[in-house]
């Protein structure tokens, strides 16, 4: 085996830059909507309807990176639609049950 010889020392470069990121209030939006699809309905489905809308102004100001514009649109639409469907399915079992107890009176 022949030795091998020790590496050059690399040469001083700069820091490679960081790439921007969206912001954490983008990446909440999109979390709460998807929580208020899933199971959450209008406990996640309000705050990340005010969040996600929030967020797209204060990108549209400049005031928040614009990377984070795709989950804060998708957070806030998911919120929305989170929030009207249960709001549907609830309207919907308090008609059932209100049905369901009207029939089993008997008069």
């Amino acid at each position: 085996m022949e030795p091998t010889q020790p590496l050059a020392p690399s040469p001083n470069l700069p820091p490679t830059p960081q790439k921007p990121t969206a912001s954490s209030r983008a990446m909440a939006a999109l979390i709460l909507g998807i929580l208020s699809c899933l199971f959450l309905g209008m406990l996640t489905g309000i705050p990340a309807w005010i969040l996600g809308h929030k967020e797209v102004k204060a990108i549209d100001r400049g005031e928040a990176p614009v990377e984070g514009r795709a989950m804060a649109k998708v957070g806030w639409v998911l919120g929305i639609v989170g929030t009207f469907f249960w709001c549907l399915f609830g309207l919907m079992i308090q008609i059932f049950f209100g049905l369901f107890f009207l029939m089993g009176v008997k008069t």
